[in-house]
């Protein structure tokens, strides 16, 4: 049985409405609805009578409720509990992450501020990491995973830029078609071994040769910014060099693909208290946005 559907049916006979719950819990009624339901279905019993006015439950409903609330309170209690040990957490928290990488300082940020007894090592880096050789608690990444021995959870879809140095567009002209980026020296991620990247901008793709690749966001950006070449970079720093006039970008008025953040941590068991807690975190802090 889901203790967690069983405390959102309990949360609705006390409140007497998917809404007021929802606005006490902060939870979906889309998602307390689902919950019910599948509590239902488990059952194969129903549990509450749906009306215009609200729900109300049925004698079935009633009786289980009378069963098990109180059960549910000391659960609840028991939760609190180990939610206030929770604020006195003291250990080391090891994280990776791309370069950066402004929503995950965000949250360590936060998260440090929340459990200042937790000391935090981050490593900022776009290589691919092993977890257990690296040493590595959670790691953030782009792009598509695989692997058999992590847990990846989407935490955040960030936006790019295509930009320029002034001096190199007074050099080569500014680029006014996807296809025109053929005839200017580009900058961009890539991996060992690839001799080209392939560009997609609103329904249209296209493959560049490039100058300069590394797997590396910063080194991209730093050629980008020394004026040797064209480079897409994230919204976040091209958006500060834009404002400063440093750059200029490039082909505004075509969309950009964005890029899926997932939140990796070893798939576990029973995972140290830091890093649960952690990873509670930043999906609450998902959830709230």
């Amino acid at each position: 049985m889901n203790l967690n559907a069983l405390s959102l049916f309990v949360s609705v006979i006390k409140h007497g409405s998917l809404s007021k719950t929802s606005e006490k819990l902060g939870v979906p009624i889309a998602t307390i609805s689902r919950q019910i339901a599948e509590l239902e279905k488990s059952l194969q019993i129903q549990l509450f009578d749906r009306q215009k006015s609200g729900v109300k439950p049925t004698l079935a409903g009633q009786k289980l409720y009378d069963e098990v609330h109180l059960s549910i309170d000391n659960l609840l209690n028991a939760k609190q509990v180990l939610f206030d040990d929770e604020q006195n957490l003291k250990g080391m928290l090891r994280i990776s992450a791309p370069p950066k990488c402004e929503p995950v300082l965000a949250w360590i940020s936060e998260f440090g501020q929340k459990f200042p007894n937790v000391q935090i090592h981050t490593t900022m880096t776009d290589r691919i990491l092993d977890l257990s050789a690296d040493s590595i608690d959670v790691a953030f990444r782009i792009g598509e995973l695989h692997g058999e021995h992590f847990i990846a959870k989407k935490v955040a879809t960030l936006g790019t830029k295509w930009v320029a140095h002034p001096e190199l567009l007074a050099r080569f002209g500014t680029p006014k078609t996807l296809k025109k980026l053929k005839n200017f020296p580009i900058a961009t991620w890539a991996k060992n071994g690839e001799n080209e990247v392939v560009i997609q901008m609103n329904k249209e793709k296209i493959a560049l040769p490039f100058l300069f690749a590394s797997n590396d966001a910063y080194a991209v950006e730093y050629m980008v910014l020394q004026g040797q070449a064209i480079g897409q970079i994230s919204d976040c720093t091209a958006n500060e060099w834009i404002q400063d006039n440093r750059v200029v970008e490039i082909l505004p008025e075509l969309a950009k693909p964005n890029y899926e953040l997932f939140m990796l941590y070893a798939s576990q068991r029973y995972p140290s208290a830091i890093v649960r807690v952690f990873v509670e975190f930043v999906l609450g802090k998902i959830q709230a946005a």
